[in-house]
């Protein structure tokens, strides 16, 4: 894990606030889901809790942007499984709104009970982000968290659920953590919970910073982080570049994996190590893709960039990757498929080419790309060239044109053409 200084840790955060998730891309910021969780580590005392506090009190949302972002602050060791909505209840199920079909519930239930086990959500988290109220559910002191609250604060991390409750897509998910050795009471965090954050090492304040949190009255963050952020237009900016930003990001993920399998999962071994620690999983390297692609929009600095791909993978894998991005020169997707940017396929370099053609495949996929139809016979065009040396690396892709029924150029039909005479294999009709 990377350690930042106070301003990365601010430029970090908001791009991890601004991360769409999930495994369904909305244009509409209010059903698209939202935040790429982060675990912040560091010895007590460090002020986690309040500078992000602080960068959320900063947001504004609505139609006017005067409403604040809500901020809830979560113990585990504090609040208990009750807290996680894991607490099982009994309820009447005739009187209870909790229930949608409370009738036909009842009807199946014992005519004098009529009760049902229900786990209810705590009822500050209801209050605190009611309908699609953006916000941000912190939970602190994460390493306090014991038994059933393990597996509660893995599905709360990744999937925004307590219990059997759903937080609204727009609330974003982060922890802090002091290591176990330095927690009361405290459990190692499972691995499985470890891969679904990504593991940043939080940074004590300088003496001239703390100087100046006590100066400016206990505030520690710096002026310039004061600034408002107009959540409710950043989000919509975020959805619109999205199309774009994804294939590039694929392109670096997809090549990097085609040429070192390897690093694609390499599961901790506890009897060596049981500490909590990023490690790569097809998960966390779907996140590093989310994370290289909300990087490239908020403009972030290599070493903010390096310490999200760090804390998604760990050290082994982050520094294989960053060793191979640095040597491998990729086109712009968009400007490739568009003839603007030239790429020279390199035979001792089949990595390079396989990122190329799966970042096409990403953004050939978007049925709403202006220009669809030549850009794919661009696409076409260049597979073409590459049929003799490298016909193994274009069959996903032209199986996914195929499917995607842009194929229909002259310049597909020649690719088809080349491709059965080579490999003997025929897509059938020609789209």
């Amino acid at each position: 894990m990377l350690s930042l200084d106070l301003k990365e840790v601010q430029n970090v955060t908001r791009a991890a606030l601004l991360t769409p998730m999930g495994n369904t891309f909305s244009a509409d910021p209010q059903q698209q889901q939202w935040g790429l969780p982060i675990m912040w580590v560091s010895d007590p005392g460090a002020s986690k809790t309040s500078v992000m506090r602080q960068l959320v009190y900063h947001m504004r949302w609505g139609p006017s942007r005067d409403r604040r972002v809500p901020f809830l602050s979560y113990e585990p060791g504090a609040i208990g499984e009750a807290g996680f909505g894991v607490t099982p209840v009994p309820v009447e199920v005739a009187t209870n709104p909790a229930f949608n079909s409370a009738s036909a519930l009842a009807a199946a239930l014992d005519t004098k009970s009529q009760i049902a086990i229900d786990f209810p959500p705590p009822a500050e988290l209801v209050r605190k982000f009611p309908g699609n109220t953006p916000g941000m559910l912190f939970l602190d002191e994460a390493s306090t968290a014991r038994g059933q609250q393990l597996d509660a604060l893995l599905t709360c991390l990744q999937y925004g659920r307590l219990g059997t409750y759903q937080l609204n897509p727009r609330v974003r998910r982060m922890g802090a953590m002091n290591p176990s050795d330095q927690t009361s009471g405290g459990e190692l965090i499972p691995i499985a919970v470890a891969n679904r954050v990504c593991w940043i090492n939080y940074p004590d304040p300088t003496v001239e910073q703390f100087g100046a949190y006590l100066t400016r009255g206990a505030r520690l963050l710096e002026p310039e982080a004061h600034e408002i952020l107009d959540l409710d237009t950043m989000e919509a900016r975020v959805l619109a570049a999205w199309p774009a930003l994804w294939p590039q990001a694929v392109s670096n993920v997809w090549g990097f994996l085609s040429r070192f399998p390897d690093h694609q999962r390499q599961t901790p071994d506890l009897t060596k190590d049981s500490s909590a620690k990023p490690w790569p999983s097809p998960r966390s390297w779907e996140y590093v893709t989310r994370a290289l692609a909300i990087s490239s929009f908020m403009g972030l600095t290599d070493s903010e960039r390096d310490a999200l791909v760090y804390g998604l993978v760990g050290t082994s894998s982050g520094s294989a990757w960053f060793t191979w991005n640095k040597d491998t020169d990729l086109p712009v997707i968009d400007k490739f498929l568009s003839g603007e940017e030239p790429f020279e396929h390199q035979f001792d370099r089949m990595d390079r080419t396989a990122a190329l053609l799966a970042g096409c495949r990403a953004r050939l996929r978007q049925k709403d790309l202006p220009g669809r139809a030549e850009k794919a016979r661009q696409f076409c065009q260049f597979m073409i060239t590459l049929a003799d040396s490298a016909a193994d690396l274009l069959a996903p892709s032209i199986e996914d044109l195929y499917e995607q029924r842009l194929l229909g150029s002259p310049e597909g039909a020649t690719l088809i053409t080349k491709i059965t005479s080579i490999t003997g294999n025929s897509l059938g009709p020609v789209f």
